[in-house]
């Protein structure tokens, strides 16, 4: 009878360890607390796609002091239409890229306010990267700051050409030119998987306010 017991004893010993090994492999997973969905969530190995539309001082930018000698309603500017991607490389930073395109239209100014009729139009190409530090991140809500740095190609053309031999021209000159692009971003995402929307106001090229769809991969 001994021999039996302590024989029910060993086996007890080595089943209930497996028992309860399998009990914790097969339980489902528990929902996180409020507490635990506050906590900082990596972005590590997560990638955001993000397409928005925004506003920038581009019109200052072409026209310069030249502005207040302008027929202010003969001045328009497109909306900037934006594009990123950014990458989580550690837990709390991202590396990406962005593009941004931007016009304006104006009359353009001349010797004795020249015009005859005269169209100036204007395009910005902004090819950039980007680094971003999350202050906050949680599911469902992102707070970031960063750096954007890269190069603004412009086009600016006047129409009639003839008409350019007779004007002084913007501070970017006619033609062709690239200039370098800097940007400090502040930026909010509000995300429901896969999908969210965010919001950055800026110091810099190409926007001061953007705001638009992101997706999380």
């Amino acid at each position: 009878m001994q021999y039996r017991l302590q024989h029910i004893y060993l086996f007890l010993l080595l089943a209930l360890p497996l028992v309860g090994f399998s009990q914790a492999d097969t339980a489902q997973p528990k929902p996180l607390s409020h507490k635990d969905s506050l906590k900082h969530l990596s972005i590590k190995g997560k990638l955001y796609a993000s397409a928005g539309i925004g506003q920038s001082t581009i019109l200052w930018r072409v026209y310069g002091s030249f502005i207040g000698g302008y027929d202010p309603n003969g001045l328009t500017q497109s909306y900037v239409k934006s594009a990123e991607v950014d990458y989580g490389i550690t837990h709390k930073l991202s590396f990406g890229a962005g593009i941004a395109y931007q016009t304006t239209s104006g009359i353009p100014q001349g010797n004795a306010y020249y015009t005859g009729g005269a169209i100036e139009s204007t395009t910005r190409l902004n090819l950039t990267a980007r680094i971003l530090s999350y202050i906050y991140s949680t599911p469902h809500i992102q707070v970031y700051w960063g750096f954007r740095f890269g190069l603004s190609s412009w086009t600016d053309i006047v129409q009639p050409s003839k008409v350019a031999n007779f004007t002084n021209g913007p501070a970017i000159g006619y033609g062709n030119l690239v200039s370098l692009s800097f940007q400090i971003p502040v930026g909010l995402r509000l995300l429901e998987e896969p999908f969210g929307i965010h919001i950055e106001a800026a110091a810099g090229t190409p926007y001061f306010i953007d705001a638009g769809l992101t997706l999380r991969i």
